[in-house]
């Protein structure tokens, strides 16, 4: 009987522990999907930071510059080469 006490006690740690990391992995899920969004929002930007025509972008809402530093001579994480030094 003592055994069967052990392991139902064992039993429902190990599924408290598991609800506790499908959380944390909802919760690493919804952030990633957010990242993306703004990923995607950043991609939109022409260089001159102007919204691209007819993007659905909300009257009144700011444009934007992304700014992509990379190291002189090096290249950038996408393989892009270094632009030129001016």
């Amino acid at each position: 009987m003592a055994d069967l006490t052990t392991q139902v006690a064992s039993l429902a740690r190990r599924a408290t522990l598991m609800k506790a990391q499908v959380d944390v992995l909802e919760g690493k899920r919804k952030t990633l999907g957010r990242f993306r969004e703004t990923l995607a929002g950043y991609a939109a930007f022409e260089p001159n930071g102007d919204p691209p025509a007819g993007d659905g972008a909300e009257p009144g809402s700011e444009g934007g510059t992304l700014r992509v530093v990379v190291p002189p001579g090096g290249e950038d994480p996408a393989g892009a080469e270094a632009p030129e030094q001016v």
